[in-house]
């Protein structure tokens, strides 16, 4: 009686047939049993299932609310908010709820396309064979609106033995590579790897037993493979592409322009001729499929370079330029700046000038700079497994906001006395008023101006942001967000944007922090239907800078920068108050903090780097303090505090840094100088780049 197979489970091969490799046009239906297909839809379904119920909830929204519930009883006790704040509730909860249905519309339609998809490869590709009735498995509902009232019984989880842990996951390495990989084409056919397709695929493949790194790996693989298919097209019928390359153009032309060095990948009509089955097995067969295979996984995506040119899109293009146009009082300046050297032009404007792109988008944002290599420093920690770019925004108000917190933070670490004071009030724990040194207050407002300026700002910049995201500047690509301090307020007001407008499977991950954002649950809720894969709130409850920014607000302050945010699903909270010692640090820490949460593909040497320089900073801190200790004097004027409520409260101190007006004077004027010296750097050593319009942008030095 033969063995079994363990590539199958069925029957073990000879041992004439052991010693063969695997045919090369074998297929899912070849590789796998009958059962282990199911199982495999079966586990798709499982995860499908899960993400439909972290991002949309919709089974919440069918229930009618108890006697118990907080809405029952606020709307039963008219005292129990004011009028008009009850109806702005009401009318908030309806839009949130309303939103939440429509994302779960959304995902249901991309669950019954992608689903669609597998049933047609494992079925026909390669089994001719009729497969038995599976029972396991749930009909899915049609696309046709459905009623309320049976959307409950829809969005339950379907129920399967054990579906987290697969008897797939004791397949070989390669079979359960060879699933990935088909599986990442599968998804590829459907003219789109939108942000719900790849946290799919990564959730898959984690159920699998394939590491983040080894799907990133083949991302690239793939990337690379469609890129270079796309420009042998061209290669292979260049004289007709030629003929044709005014009338495509003018018909198929998927964004070409380029702001700020933005990559150029969008591919007309002079590609469109079809992929021959070798020429896609040579491209693929580093994944363990043959050509006829992958192009079969591709389908249409296989044979038409518009398609991959639209998959990939063209990064940041004229689009930015237009809605410059549309605000220019709102934001100033906006553009992605990509962290690897942009690609030479081609000639061919029909063939993309390289090969080296990515299947995902991250987005790094700064939130205040003091110097220009500020915007970018920070995300050269990020690896090469996605095209990575720095949002560049409002230079002059982020520089304003990093020299003023600067400023006032160097003031006041230069004495002993001082520092004494604020551990004894700012920094003392977090149970009661904040009490603030009334010299503080006679600086606050040389960083209050600038953080209000910035915070106005950032909200334009989120919008506009989103509008680049919702018009495919990006391609069909999956986005990660990740900002500090502003630039998390940045991503806040982005998030929030798409949500509204119901641009839902653009945002794969989003990661902000030390965020100047509200913790409010129910705005959190709603960010969480456009964040397919990771949301994260980084905070500390040691940022000073924070604290007294927002020490106007309640005592709870509800800022998600200081605080962890509560009854969201599946947002993770990292307190990294053991690793921030303030808000200044961010910048410096953003490879730390990406490390602790688990990011794949960090640059090891970006991240010794920016801890060097993080060590430095702490000593020279150390050095001033203790030569401020030495140089104080023994007798200090008493101090008069404030409350975070504006109450007064003649509390004494014997120890008070005496400012003059005259000091305040020279600070803002530091200040100023500052900001315009650097904004002066930025232009002398700024590296201008032409769009096909011949329109040129500013770029930082790398």
């Amino acid at each position: 009686m033969a063995t079994p197979n363990p590539r199958r489970g069925g029957p073990r091969a000879t041992a004439q047939e052991e010693a063969q490799p695997m045919k090369a046009e074998e297929d899912l239906n070849q590789v796998l049993s009958t059962s282990q297909r199911r199982e495999l839809i079966a586990l798709v379904k499982c995860i499908m299932d899960e993400m439909q119920e972290i991002l949309c909830h919709p089974s919440e929204h069918y229930i009618d609310p108890t006697p118990d519930s907080p809405d029952r009883s606020n709307a039963q006790n008219p005292e129990a908010l004011p009028p008009r704040q009850e109806t702005q509730q009401l009318q908030s909860s309806r839009a949130g709820t309303s939103i939440k249905l429509e994302a779960f519309d959304y995902f249901k339609s991309w669950k019954q396309s992608v689903l669609g998809r597998l049933g047609e490869a494992i079925e026909t590709s390669g089994s001719p064979e009729k497969q038995p009735p599976r029972p396991m498995d749930p009909i899915e509902p049609e696309a046709a609106p459905v009623d309320p009232k049976d959307r409950a019984s829809i969005s339950n989880r379907t129920e399967y033995p054990d579906p987290f842990n697969p008897h797939l996951k004791k397949l070989p390495m390669e079979t359960r590579l060879l699933i990935t990989n088909s599986f990442l084409l599968l998804l590829l056919s459907l003219k789109s790897y939108n942000a719900h397709s790849r946290a799919l695929l990564l959730k898959l493949s984690t159920n699998l037993g394939i590491s983040a790194g080894h799907l990133a790996e083949n991302e690239i693989k793939v990337a690379q493979g469609l890129l270079k298919a796309a420009k042998e097209m061209s290669a292979s019928d260049e004289a007709k592409a030629r003929a044709d390359e005014s009338k495509a153009s003018r018909r198929w032309k998927i964004g070409l322009a380029s702001v700020a060095g933005a990559v150029l990948v969008g591919v007309t009509g002079g590609l469109a001729a079809p992929v021959v089955a070798g020429g896609v097995g040579m491209i693929m067969g580093t994944l363990g499929l043959g050509g006829t295979v992958a192009a079969g996984y591709l389908g249409a995506v296989a044979g038409s370079g518009v398609v991959i040119g639209s998959i990939f899109g063209a990064f940041g293009a004229r689009m930015t330029g237009r809605m410059m146009e549309k605000s220019p009082r709102e934001v100033r300046d906006f553009a992605f700046l990509p962290l690897r050297a942009p690609p030479a032009k081609s000639e061919n404007e029909t063939v993309p000038s390289t090969i080296d792109t990515r299947l995902q988008v991250t987005i790094g944002i700064s939130g205040w700079l003091t110097e220009p290599y500020d915007l970018v420093n920070p995300w050269r920690v990020l690896g090469k497994d996605s095209d990575v770019f720095a949002l560049r925004w409002e230079l002059q108000a982020l520089l304003m906001l990093g020299n003023a917190m600067e400023s006032l933070v160097r003031r006041f670490a230069l004495t002993f006395a001082a520092q004494q004071l604020l551990n004894k009030t700012i920094l003392a724990p977090f149970s009661g008023p904040l009490m603030i040194p009334m010299v503080v207050l006679k600086l606050s407002h040389l960083v209050d101006n600038p953080f209000n300026v910035a915070k106005t700002r950032a909200e334009k910049a989120g919008e506009i942001l989103a509008d680049a995201l919702i018009n495919k500047a990006q391609g069909e690509r999956p986005v990660t967000l990740i900002g500090y301090s502003m630039g998390a307020r940045v991503i806040y007001a982005c998030l929030l944007s798409l949500a509204k407008r119901r641009a839902f499977g653009m945002v794969e991950s989003a990661i902000l922090i030390g965020s100047p954002t509200p913790s409010d649950t129910a705005q959190w809720r709603l960010i969480r239907t456009v964040v397919s894969g990771r949301l994260v709130n980084v905070y500390s409850k040691n940022d000073l800078m924070l604290r007294f920014l927002y020490r106007s607000q309640s005592v709870q302050m509800n800022v998600a920068g200081i605080q962890p945010i509560e009854n969201v699903p599946e947002l993770e909270n990292l307190d990294a108050s053991k690793m921030v010692p303030g808000h200044l640090r961010y910048p410096l820490l953003v490879g730390a903090i990406l490390e602790k949460i688990g990011f794949d593909h960090l640059d090891q040497d970006e991240l010794r780097r920016q801890a060097d320089r993080l060590r430095a900073l702490a000593a020279e801190d150390e050095r001033l303090v203790d030569q401020a200790q030495r140089e104080e004097q023994q007798h200090e004027p008493a101090q008069v505090f404030v409350d975070s409520n504006a109450l007064d409260r003649d509390q004494k101190c014997p120890e008070e840094p005496p400012i003059s007006n005259a000091e305040i004077q020279n600070l803002e004027d530091e200040i100023t100088r500052r900001t315009e010296d650097s904004l002066v750097e930025i232009h002398m050593q700024s590296i201008h780049l032409e769009d096909r319009e011949g329109q040129q942008n500013h770029f930082l030095p790398g």
